[in-house]
């Protein structure tokens, strides 16, 4: 999923914005709509709410930490789904303006979508840091996949053992 989020951000990086500018700018022509200025403002924001901090009081009672666990997951899973959509949307809205020739509002969507982009490469890295945190807690919790990564762990042990240096004395 990282990689899918760093991709478009990638996307949005490469000449794309000269390109819409550019149409945005015949567009405006055709339409005769007065020339604008070239650095809009973004008038468009989203809240990027930081990671949730586990409370210390649930620390020693492992079914309310597996509980914290999965509401913070469904909580990143729902913010990266979110941020994906809020990247479609503005990128539509981009060449929509472009194409109705409204350079600042196109620009400013571009820049939106953007800003989408990297934040859902961010969300995208927290997601997988509370998975990693749920599979240590209770790998079982994760089902199929939890399973699957204890019997590939396990066998990984059974094949290589404990490679840490700490048995050497």
């Amino acid at each position: 999923m990282r990689e899918a989020a760093n991709e478009v951000a990638a996307l949005l990086e490469d000449g794309v914005e000269q390109d819409l500018f550019t149409l945005a700018t015949l567009a405006g022509v055709l339409h005769g709509v007065p020339d604008q200025p070239a650095c809009p403002t973004t008038t468009k924001s989203f809240t990027s709410p930081s990671e949730p901090v586990p409370s210390p009081d649930h620390e020693d009672d492992e079914e309310e930490r597996i509980a914290e666990l999965k509401l913070r997951e469904f909580e990143a899973g729902h913010r990266i789904r979110s941020l994906i959509h809020q990247v479609s949307d503005a990128v539509g809205e981009a060449q929509a303006a472009a194409e109705r020739g409204d350079r600042e509002r196109a620009l400013s969507e571009f820049h939106f979508a953007k800003e989408a982009a990297r934040e859902t490469s961010i969300a995208c890295d927290s997601w997988q840091r509370i998975l990693a945190e749920l599979y240590e807690v209770s790998p079982g919790s994760l089902g199929a996949v939890g399973q699957l990564w204890s019997g590939f762990e396990a066998f990984l042990l059974s094949e290589y053992g404990n490679t840490s240096k700490t048995d050497d004395k």
